[in-house]
């Protein structure tokens, strides 16, 4: 009796795993399993780096010989760099480079109570950045040049 019990029980259960396949039921369509959605991962943008704003400036004209322009300038520092100027002299304290090609080199820039000399240019790249720029040459370290940063002051130009 035991061994028909075991033999019912293996029988009912290969029919129920046939059953489960469908290859018992060949004319019902096969069903679709749907597949898990799979989630799009954020990608967070990384932050853009703080752009100081530009002052607004006029559109200047190409300036004629002895002429007085009063403006606001970006303002930076620059160190040593073991390379001449473009006037060929070595830079020294009161020179200052320009993003300007059309200021003259020798020409007179007054800013912050002190009256500078351009005797330099800066890179291409600098004028459309921000705008009008004197770079200030200065003796003190690299350091201290960061920490000036880029200030905007108002400025008086003397082309020669």
């Amino acid at each position: 009796m035991a061994k028909i019990k075991t033999c019912l029980i293996v029988l009912i259960t290969i029919i129920f795993i046939l059953a489960s396949d469908n290859l018992w039921a060949k004319h019902k369509k096969p069903v679709k399993i749907a597949k898990p959605k799979q989630h799009k991962h954020r990608i967070v943008a990384k932050p853009k780096p703080k752009v100081l704003p530009k002052p607004k400036q006029p559109v200047l004209p190409k300036p004629k010989a002895a002429e007085v322009i009063m403006t606001t300038a970006s303002i930076s520092k620059y160190v040593w760099t073991g390379n001449p100027m473009s006037n060929g002299e070595w830079p020294y304290i009161g020179a200052v480079a320009t993003s300007n090609y059309w200021i003259p080199l020798g020409s007179t820039v007054f800013m912050n109570n002190r009256t500078y000399v351009v005797k330099d240019r800066t890179a291409n790249w600098i004028q459309p950045t921000f705008g009008l720029t004197f770079d200030l040459y200065t003796n003190e370290s690299v350091w201290e040049c960061l920490l000036f940063g880029r200030r905007y002051w108002p400025v008086v130009i003397t082309i020669k």
